[in-house]
């Protein structure tokens, strides 16, 4: 049986990548996993008294965050809705209980809302403020070492000597 690549004009590479060419890797890839710990989903108080509905909004938008890799979700209710699957009356009643439950932080201005997990925004932080220390150390050596690799020795021309 013959199956038609997905990508035709792509060359034949190793889907899952390798680590001498990340950059091969397509991006879909790169973010495989995630630590979830179920003891701590289900040994949260504010996720235990979140209705099933709520409870399952709450774990798209944290889906959604991790494949974002932020830690907030923002749209409207419509467009939150339709983020996690769900009916805009089914988010509602989840801002609802955000704030009774004390699950997540929820904003609202001009009817934009944001929900942010406190948990993914202590994880993430720590990340954030090495990438920018990183990137700033990049840019202040950038004009000491111009090139990155060591000059190129010149071979001699055999034709000359002989």
């Amino acid at each position: 049986m013959h199956v038609t690549p997905q990508y035709p004009n792509r060359e034949k590479t190793s889907w899952h990548g390798s680590w001498r060419n990340p950059e091969r890797t397509p991006k879909a890839l790169k973010h495989q996993w995630e630590q979830f710990y179920p003891r701590d989903w289900l040994a949260d108080s504010g996720v235990t008294r979140l209705s099933p509905a709520s409870r399952a909004v709450w774990f798209d938008f944290l889906c959604t965050m991790w494949v974002e890799g932020s830690d907030s979700v923002t749209g409207t209710t419509e467009s939150l809705a339709r983020l996690a699957h769900c009916e805009p009356k089914d988010v509602t009643l989840f801002l609802s209980e955000c704030v009774t439950c004390n699950t997540a932080v929820t904003q609202v201005c001009n009817g934009i809302v944001t929900v942010t997990s406190r948990r993914r925004r202590r994880e993430l932080s720590p990340l954030a403020k090495t990438a920018a220390r990183v990137r700033k150390h990049r840019r202040r050596n950038a004009d000491v070492t111009p090139t990155r690799n060591a000059r190129v020795t010149v071979q001699k021309d055999k034709s000359i000597e002989g």
